[in-house]
């Protein structure tokens, strides 16, 4: 079982859906590299459940606490530790997951795999709180490497048959301040009132995100495994 990524710097995440914390470490981040806890609570802000009805009703505060590796604002070479309290925890609420797993969930994959053992509340470790970690995590990456020229959005561009009609390079605040996170004013309207006509159903569907990286350096990754999209796949 593994909870690391690594290729170059490395990135762990830890905690559970119920359990006190959810955090994660990065290691190989040299030093000197100036980071923000305000930057990165901006981000967890953008994150955040509970901003409308479209996202879980869940409520967490997700406050960025720095625990190691920054000193002063800037990164000291050792591992960096962030740690997202959680609050909206009433586990109670999950005990008939212990014998009835959820469809489309990975409850049934967690009793197999871990058995009486395993951590059921929420999800445990597979719920979509440990989303919270890669946040924090890229919001320290994605502000390293906008002080080195590059620049990262993304947003989502298509929602079940609803989809944008044009290439767009839009700005981070005009991606999050639509609720549907669709940054073209009639889409969104068009998504969310798909959204709300799921969940009155019970159903669900699918979207596609699009990043655009502006100004990244040739020649990054490697031929065919290792290449650039290989590495997204596996993210």
């Amino acid at each position: 079982m593994s909870f690391t990524f690594k290729d170059g710097i490395s990135l762990s995440i830890f905690g559970s859906s119920h359990g006190p914390y959810v955090g994660f470490t990065l290691s190989g981040i040299p030093a000197g590299e100036e980071i923000s806890e305000d930057e990165i609570n901006k981000w967890m802000k953008r994150r955040a459940p509970g901003q409308s009805i479209l996202t879980t009703q869940r409520k967490e505060d997700d406050h960025a606490e720095i625990i190691s590796g920054i000193k002063q604002g800037y990164s000291d070479g050792g591992a960096v530790t962030i740690l997202i309290k959680n609050t909206d925890i009433i586990s109670k609420n999950y005990e008939e997951l212990r014998d009835k797993p959820r469809p489309g969930h990975g409850d049934i994959s967690l009793y197999y795999k871990y058995g009486e053992f395993r951590n059921f509340e929420g999800g445990g470790f597979l719920s979509g709180r440990m989303t919270t970690c890669l946040t924090g995590a890229g919001a320290i990456i994605i502000n390293i490497l906008k002080k080195k020229g590059i620049e990262i959005v993304s947003y989502i561009d298509r929602m079940g048959n609803i989809a944008l009609d044009r290439d767009i390079t839009p700005e981070d605040s005009e991606v999050y301040s639509r609720d549907s996170r669709i940054p073209d004013t009639e889409s969104d309207r068009k998504a969310s009132e798909f959204i709300k006509n799921l969940l009155h159903e019970g159903n669900s569907t699918g979207a596609c995100i699009r990043t655009i990286v502006k100004d990244c350096p040739p020649g990054i990754g490697e031929p065919f495994f290792d290449s650039f999209e290989s590495v997204l796949s596996h993210l």
